[in-house]
């Protein structure tokens, strides 16, 4: 996960599709709990691993206003937006994580 404002690598996971959106659920969650600090909202586009995360986001952001709607705390943008974000996946790609990437692919 990166945040966009700042870029800041949140953090990086290498699994298998299947498992992808628990995965990212699992990474916030875990990071909650390390910092104690949450995003005032998340943005992504609309993957199939989004809806877990985005209903995380909303019972988070429920915990402390129950009135809090997705819109309030998740929105939803298409990859062009995210295109400074994706050119850096794609290039921690190509350059580091490739080699685990094909590893699981060819076991």
């Amino acid at each position: 996960m990166v945040d966009a404002y700042s870029r800041y690598v949140v953090a990086v996971f290498v699994g298998l599709s299947v498992t992808t959106g628990v995965s990212i659920v699992k990474l916030m969650v875990d990071d909650l709990e390390s910092t104690g600090i949450g995003p005032e909202f998340l943005r992504s586009d609309r993957g199939t691993e989004t809806t877990l995360l985005a209903n995380a986001q909303l019972q988070f952001e429920r915990y402390e206003d129950p009135d809090c709607s997705l819109s309030e705390c998740f929105k939803y943008g298409g990859s062009k937006s995210n295109s400074c974000v994706e050119g850096w996946w794609n290039k921690m790609t190509e350059g580091q994580t490739m080699q685990w990437r094909v590893s699981t692919y060819h076991k």
